[in-house]
Parts: structure tokens; sequence; C-alpha cells
């Protein structure tokens, strides 16, 4: 490594990707470090404890640059995953404690299933029924197909949410 960095290390930062023994890496240079954040891997809550591990390698850790892990985190909003990102590095938030931070940011940015008109207890849903809208604050529009074929146990009106116990199954 000190070849490649020619004769001084002066205003030099190192880009590297977290590793099993990242510890070492950050004790073999005086060089700051910035984490890469590798392919996408759709788990937020690994990516998280994987930054996490890494911050606490050594002083020299200073960042992180993540991108492909917080443009398509899995079930995760993109915005949620770069606010538990930006506390982790900035605020120092062990990962454990990063469920609220993604709570808050998860309603604003992610959309709900609402009824699409009013329609009356007993209708059976079908597609037509049926829209998405922000906040994400009720039933996750990742539901929508669940929601298909089964019966509404009262009256919704037009942009209502959805919620688990306003359904039922259909015997068939």
């Amino acid at each position: 490594m000190a070849a490649a960095l020619g004769e001084s290390s002066l205003g030099l930062w190192l880009k590297v990707p977290p590793t099993k023994q990242f510890a070492r890496v950050a004790q073999a240079t005086t060089c700051p470090l910035l984490l890469l954040g590798g392919d996408a891997s759709g788990n937020p809550m690994s990516v998280l404890r994987e930054i996490h591990q890494a911050m606490e390698s050594g002083s020299n850790v200073r960042g992180a640059l993540i991108g492909r892990n917080v443009l398509y985190p899995g079930q995760e909003d993109p915005r949620a995953m770069a606010a538990a990102v930006a506390a982790l590095v900035h605020d120092k938030v062990p990962p454990t404690n990063l469920g609220p931070v993604l709570a808050a940011t998860r309603g604003v940015f992610t959309k709900s299933v609402v009824a699409r008109q009013s329609l009356p207890a007993g209708t059976v849903l079908r597609a037509e029924h049926l829209a998405v809208k922000k906040p994400g604050t009720g039933m996750p529009a990742s539901r929508w197909a669940d929601l298909i074929g089964r019966r509404l146990r009262r009256s919704l009106h037009a942009d209502e949410f959805l919620r688990e116990d306003d359904l039922e199954e259909v015997s068939r």
C-alpha cells in the first residue's frame, strides 16, 4: 500500500470496503478511511450493522459512501435508509436503536392501501376498489395482492386507509 501512495499521504483519504477483519485494515494506516457500500444486499439492518462495526474499528474511520444499499434497500424506503446511515455515522446511533429513525421516515415516503371509492360493509374486494396513497402509515402497498378477494367487515369512505381488522376471509 505504501508504494501506491507515493512519497506522501498528506490529504489522502482511502475508500475501503468493509471486510470481516476491517479493524486490522483500520489499524494498518493512519490515513482517514471512508467505507464503501458495495453491492445492494436488500437487507438494510445487515448493512447498518456492518457499517457500525466498521465505524467502531478506529478513529481514522471517518464516514461512509453508501450508494446502492441506500438506493435499493429491499422493502425499506431509500430516504429512511439514508436517514439511518446518517444517524449511525454522524450521531453514533447504534443499529439496535435505528428502528425509530427508519419508522419516522418510512411513513412519509411510502404508500398505504386505501379505498378508491366509498365501499359498503360486505364488499368482496377487487382491484378496482383499491388505490395506494401516501403516507405509508396504513396497510403497506406491498400487501395489495393479499387483499383481493377478502371481504370488508365495515364500510369505508373513499381514500380511507384499510386496516387488517377491516377484513375477513371469504369462505369458499
